[in-house]
């Protein structure tokens, strides 16, 4: 099912066999033979799946994060630039499913993929000696991050589930990034003024 990108099939499916399975969790079926091979197996699926979730999260973070910095070159607001690739976007709800479905370790694991991905533009616009690492480009920071922001609830909130609070865990990525850069920033104007006096 997920070769065929029937996440949500293979979602429900899942759900079903942990809610059976559950039934097998007393230490008393740990050293049944049949009850061991099925765990096995279910370990398999799940791996796949993981797997298969993990690709649909780049393939569609690669595409909004193209559209990110796009928007920071061009500052203008971020247009529609997934427009080919709506059938990878119809997915991905269905692929929300199927990682809720593997459970919260994984869940955290995808998302904070996801964010990673969402803000590599952001570092390689604002990051230390890049083009952006200037206290004039303060507020364009967080234009982008605005825009990107959009972006992201625009494509996403019908598709992701309210209690990933996807929104949310960029806007704490963001500002722990944003931190560290202006304080690494003012440390090195700190510097250069110093130098600059005993000059």
């Amino acid at each position: 099912l997920a070769q065929e990108n029937q996440f949500r099939e293979a979602a429900n499916l899942m759900d079903a066999v942990k809610q059976l399975m559950s039934s097998f969790d007393s230490i008393t079926y740990n050293n049944i033979p049949i009850i061991i091979e099925i765990k096995n197996k279910i370990h398999v699926i799940y791996n796949h799946l993981k797997k298969h979730a993990h690709r649909a999260f780049r393939e569609i973070g690669q595409l909004v994060d193209t559209v990110a910095v796009s928007a920071i070159n061009n500052n203008d607001t971020i247009n529609d630039g997934m427009g080919s690739n709506s059938n990878n976007i119809n997915s991905f709800s269905d692929t929300c499913l199927v990682v809720d479905s593997l459970g919260i370790s994984a869940r955290r694991e995808l998302i904070e993929e996801f964010v990673q991905l969402q803000l590599l533009p952001y570092e390689q616009l604002f990051g230390q000696d890049k083009e952006h690492f200037k206290l004039d480009s303060v507020e364009r920071r967080w234009a982008w991050f605005k825009k990107m922001l959009k972006n992201i609830d625009t494509k996403f909130a019908t598709m992701c589930p309210t209690h990933w609070r996807l929104a949310l865990r960029l806007c704490l990525e963001f500002t722990e990034r944003t931190k560290i850069h202006l304080i690494k920033l003012l440390s090195h104007t700190h510097v250069f003024i110093n130098n600059q006096k005993i000059i």
